[in-house]
């Protein structure tokens, strides 16, 4: 072999080693991810009353719909982008980037091949789709363009999630919310930007496949400079596929359901109601997409912790990430269920306007759905983290055939709030009934430390909803700074007094508001 062949084979540096999560590591991973999501959540927030405004509520359904059928693409990932994430973090403390590498090699062919099936699936259904969403005939050369723009900005990023997966497998959560971040305050810029200059909806879909596409490169390169992973045919192993393969199977059924779950809804509502429909329930929904965000960074953390934990078989650290993330994901997520039960109709009234009213019902419902997911969302991950997700994956599958259906009946006599109410029934039967007991189950957790965690905040809730609706006439809210700060100040006494003062883990949480939140190693 030369020399210069000798050098080309040798791999480069790998990352430091990493210690296995603990408490204060968790608050701080969760804290940095919590920013990404504060940065989606204000792009979304002054977006979408803007993006209103301008393009009207017609021509704004077909931009979501348009987005939406292509969101089940991610559904091809078959479980795998799951499955790398896991099997990195499980040799996340190796220094030695071969084996991310090899698993990098394997499965790239696989995406690329699915980015294809893809476009190639989307040019057959396109005569079809428009007619299938109420479009106006005046409008389906625009819900075309759209269209053809997502489907081949998802063909062409699709192997974006396996970077992610590189990035969050080796906890580095700073570097991954660095991507977030960036991508938010650019597609918000240059959607300001083409809308201000006259442009419509669609240059608002190209301005997003070019931020998509060139997010999707850099990434690529960055992950191969920093972690040595890097794809290369020669390092493709079959015996890694199978062992990807034989844990994704049921990640992919999870997959599958929670698309259902959570991205249905607004074809449903599109089949049965019309793009202006779509609108108005895209209103009540996307406080609650920010919402599952801010209680999915708790399971990225939990999933990648976990897994390294229980390759040491570290049972009752497991026990402790279980418990203490939990009942922070309870505390953090409550206050929202307050402030829509309490100030929901204020809220729509002030962000978007009094003729979207109606959706005030349906913020609500979908508000506490999407609590329920980010209170079960440690338990899941746990329950994967043992290879134990076949039972996640049946419960889950059962939820979203029953969110489903019931969007549907009940949409069709309630209109959205039917849909809404179709979605939470179903999660809170899959959290309080499988979830979370069988995650209490495989790590020896009793059922009243577990109730500690969840019942008490949940009682304070309650009680708190039931005081503010009593003074509702009062408390009337004439500007939505006002209403924003009494929200921020509710959560603050909230939130301060669960976790930093009845807490048992209270002594992690004091660390990190004494300015340790950034500690993350």
């Amino acid at each position: 072999m030369s020399a210069s062949a000798q050098v080309e084979e040798a791999p480069p540096p790998g990352p430091r080693p990493r210690r296995p999560l603990s408490g204060r590591s968790l608050v701080s991973a969760v804290g940095i991810n919590y920013v990404g999501v504060a940065l989606l959540a204000g792009t979304g927030f002054f977006l979408t009353p803007y993006m209103l405004h301008v393009l009207g509520r017609s021509r704004f359904g077909i931009l979501l719909l348009a987005t939406a059928i292509f969101s089940y693409g991610s559904l091809l990932d078959f479980g795998l982008g799951i499955s790398v994430m896991k099997l990195i973090a499980d040799r996340s403390d190796d220094d030695d980037p071969t084996h991310a590498r090899k698993i990098i090699s394997t499965v790239m062919p696989v995406y690329a091949a699915i980015g294809v099936a893809i476009v190639v699936v989307g040019i057959a259904a396109s005569p079809f789709v428009a007619g299938a969403f109420h479009v106006r005939p005046a409008e389906h050369q625009i819900f075309e363009d759209c269209y053809w723009i997502s489907m081949i900005g998802v063909g062409l990023t699709f192997p974006l999630s396996v970077f992610t997966a590189v990035i969050t497998g080796h906890r580095d959560f700073l570097l991954q919310n660095r991507f977030v971040i960036a991508y938010a305050l650019c597609t918000a810029l240059g959607t300001v930007i083409v809308l201000a200059l006259g442009y419509g909806v669609v240059a608002v879909a190209a301005i997003d496949f070019v931020i998509s596409v060139g997010q999707f490169a850099i990434k690529m390169l960055v992950v191969g400079r920093k972690y040595g992973v890097v794809f290369s045919p020669r390092y493709a192993e079959r015996a890694i596929l199978r062992q990807l393969l034989g844990f994704a199977g049921w990640i992919f059924v999870i997959n599958v359901a929670a698309m259902l779950i959570f991205e249905t809804d607004l074809v449903v509502v599109g089949a049965l109601l019309g793009p202006a429909a779509v609108a108005a329930y895209q209103v009540a929904l996307s406080p609650n997409t920010v919402l599952r965000q801010f209680g999915e960074q708790f399971n990225v953390v939990a999933l990648t912790g976990a897994s390294a934990l229980q390759a040491r078989r570290q049972g009752a650290a497991i026990k402790r990430l279980f418990l203490g993330s939990t009942h922070a994901a309870t505390v953090l997520m409550l206050p929202f269920v307050i402030v829509v039960a309490a100030w929901g109709s204020d809220f729509i009234r002030l962000w978007v306007g009094s003729r979207f009213r109606g959706s005030d019902t349906a913020l609500v419902c979908l508000t506490i759905a999407m609590v329920e997911v980010g209170v079960q969302g440690t338990a899941a991950q746990i329950i994967v983290a043992h290879s134990k997700h076949k039972i996640i994956a049946i419960a889950t599958a059962c939820e979203a055939v029953a969110n489903l259906a019931l969007s549907i009946v009940l949409g069709t006599q309630f209109g959205i709030t039917g849909v809404a109410v179709g979605t939470v029934i179903p999660t809170t039967v899959t959290a309080f009934v499988v979830a979370l007991p069988y995650a209490s189950r495989i790590t020896g957790t009793r059922a009243r430390e577990l109730a500690a965690g969840i019942g008490l905040p949940a009682l304070e809730a309650i009680a708190i909803v039931g005081v503010l609706r009593a003074l509702r006439p009062a408390l009337a809210f004439h500007s939505m700074p006002l209403l924003l700060a009494a929200s921020a100040a509710l959560f603050l006494a909230f939130v301060g007094v669960n976790l930093l003062v009845l807490s048992g883990e209270r002594a992690t949480y004091r660390s990190m508001v004494r300015g340790r939140v950034w500690g993350l190693r």
